[in-house]
């Protein structure tokens, strides 16, 4: 019996619970999945405190308006656990849809170079609605098709580190 008690105690004594932190070191919103299955939103230069059993390796899948997606894979191994720091390394912009008209097309091209992204939209978006396009700092040429199959065009939009610039879309521009 005794035996049986020293044994459970060893057993217990390699698993225990890790914290990890994962700060947003970003001025906006990011996201992290855990493992394929566990998702939370970090408010801008905010954290969370996530707790999983250890030893163990975590899957973290990390994204966010100003942080380009990426992954890492986290061992916790430690009795204390670990810190993630999720670092600005992009910037945004916020396409806001203010017209009467649906848009079906949004894509980028760098400016004045005519080589046009695939479309950006994951789906139609809709009067008021809006979507935010992560990328590197630059100057980025917009094209927009609407419902009806018009083309409109914005020249040099920049996009700046660490910072979202609003783009309305009135189709009229």
């Amino acid at each position: 019996m005794s035996l049986l008690a020293l044994m459970i105690l060893f057993i217990g004594a390699c698993f225990h619970e890790s914290e990890v932190i994962i700060k947003n070191n970003s001025a906006a919103e990011a996201w992290v999945e855990v493992n394929g299955k566990d998702q939370y939103a970090i408010r801008p230069g905010g954290s969370t405190r996530l707790t999983y059993p250890s030893p163990r390796t975590l899957d973290i899948r990390y994204w966010g308006h100003h942080i380009l997606p990426g992954t890492i894979a986290l061992d916790m191994n430690l009795a204390g656990g670990d810190h993630l720091r999720l670092e600005p390394n992009c910037g945004a912009i916020r396409f806001h849809n203010s017209s009467s008209l649906e848009m079906r097309e949004l894509r980028l091209s760098p400016a004045g170079q005519n080589k046009w992204s695939v479309n950006l939209l994951p789906t139609f978006l809709s009067t008021g609605d809006h979507i935010h396009i992560s990328r590197t700092p630059g100057s980025y040429d917009v094209k927009i098709r609407d419902q009806h199959n018009n083309y409109f065009y914005a020249s040099s939009r920049t996009v700046n580190m660490d910072e979202t610039t609003n783009y309305i879309f009135t189709g009229l521009n």
